[in-house]
């Protein structure tokens, strides 16, 4: 049934998760990330789920890590992930460096209260 603004309510609502690839992780066929294409709420993201291969009942499982990316920031993360690949770095964010800096702070004045 389409709404006022033109949308079908239900494709709103409806799921759809689409197997992409698997990816071996770590080295070995112990481990590998499962790559969904989701669709929820009218939007679309990536998903990244770990699997694990248990050592003695040789049977798969999930393991509680995953990770949900927009699709807007999907692309903007695989270059940064293959730019960290290739040994290229960015610079910090400000609120990055001003966390490190509190930080060691914290950790001085640790050291100062000890002598």
């Amino acid at each position: 049934m389409p709404t006022a603004n033109g949308t079908d309510k239900l494709n709103i609502l409806e799921t759809i998760d689409t197997f992409v690839t698997a990816v071996p992780w770590g080295g070995g066929d112990w481990r590998c990330v499962l790559v969904h294409r989701w669709q929820h709420g009218g939007r679309t993201y990536i998903r990244l789920n770990t699997w694990n291969k248990h050592r003695t009942k040789l049977i798969w499982y999930p393991s509680k890590r995953f990770f949900v990316i927009p699709i807007e920031n999907a692309k903007a993360l695989a270059d940064v992930l293959s730019a960290a690949a290739t040994g290229q770095s960015y610079e910090k964010p400000d609120w990055l460096v001003a966390r490190e800096e509190d930080e060691e702070e914290k950790l001085d004045l640790e050291d100062a209260d000890v002598s």
